[in-house]
């Protein structure tokens, strides 16, 4: 008779699999989550994850976090295209599972973080807009109960000039309330996107609003209100029904790099104005 299997999920003899002990933080619970090293019981369960459409952010860290410890023990339990797609879900929600700060691509030694829609500044925005419309209304009540007196005096004149002043307070405030509105519809279509991401320079939150109907991928330039250094925004917007704003995006910010990130930032230093730097191959 087979042996029996220990309760909370088959093991097997030798139990986890050594090649997995460096990578292991803790979190992962072996013994219900078959990672073995024996090939008739190993098979990785994956958590049961309903459609991405209807996934909730529990559902999707809940998988994220399986993901990860699983593919560092050569077992993955998902796809690379599909991690992708739930770590980009999950940084949309604001996850701290998904969140990296910045850091140096090996490739062109270029400083980035990464961006992610920024709901807070869209509400933000939107309530300034809101606020615009009350105070053009306003002006608009001010001269509207002016109006309403004068004709009240008018009534009751007895041959005496009545002054009567323009609307000009009307005026502004149908202007105002007419221009915000326009705004606030704006949003709602999608027409701007806000962004947030870590500085590469100093780490501190950054955010810059987008245009989001001027194409897939958008790029814009600014610069950190902390550190004051050059940054470079570039966004993929797309829509998303789920958001009260119709758009969403995801991408990266760049460090805009420039001499003394090179070069000795003293003045005695003459090769600081050697800019740009040359190959070692040319100098010799």
């Amino acid at each position: 008779a087979p042996p029996a299997q220990p309760e909370g999920g088959r093991r097997s003899k030798s139990g986890p699999s050594s090649s997995y002990a460096e990578t292991w933080d803790g979190k992962y619970d072996m013994e219900t989550q078959g990672m073995w090293d024996t090939r008739g019981v190993e098979g990785p369960s994956c958590y049961v994850l309903p459609p991405l459409e209807e996934a909730t952010r529990e559902d999707l860290e809940k998988v994220y976090k399986q993901a990860k410890n699983t593919y560092f023990s050569g077992q993955p339990v998902i796809e690379d295209k599909m991690f992708d797609e739930i770590e980009r879900r999950l940084r949309q929600m604001g996850s701290e599972y998904a969140r990296k700060y910045p850091r140096c691509s090996r490739r062109d030694m270029k400083i980035y973080g990464d961006l992610e829609t920024d709901e807070p500044q869209m509400r933000a925005l939107e309530n300034v807009w809101r606020c615009f419309t009350l105070l053009g209304a306003g002006f608009v009540a001010v001269d509207v109960v002016e109006l309403v007196a004068t004709i009240d005096r008018l009534s009751n004149v007895n041959g005496n000039t009545i002054e009567f002043r323009p609307p000009v307070l009307a005026v502004l405030g149908a202007f105002l309330c007419q221009s915000a509105l326009n705004k606030v519809k704006a949003l709602k279509r999608g027409d701007v996107v806000a962004v947030a991401g870590d500085c590469p320079s100093c780490g501190e939150r950054v955010f810059i609003f987008l245009p989001g109907n001027e194409g897939n991928r958008v790029t814009r330039g600014s610069e950190c209100h902390v550190c004051e250094r050059s940054v470079s925004f570039r966004a993929d917007v797309r829509v998303d029904a789920k958001s009260r704003y119709g758009r969403g995006a995801t991408g990266r910010v760049y460090l805009a790099t420039r001499a003394d990130d090179y070069y000795s930032a003293d003045e005695n230093d003459a090769r600081r104005d050697a800019w740009p730097p040359r190959n070692a191959e040319n100098t010799r």
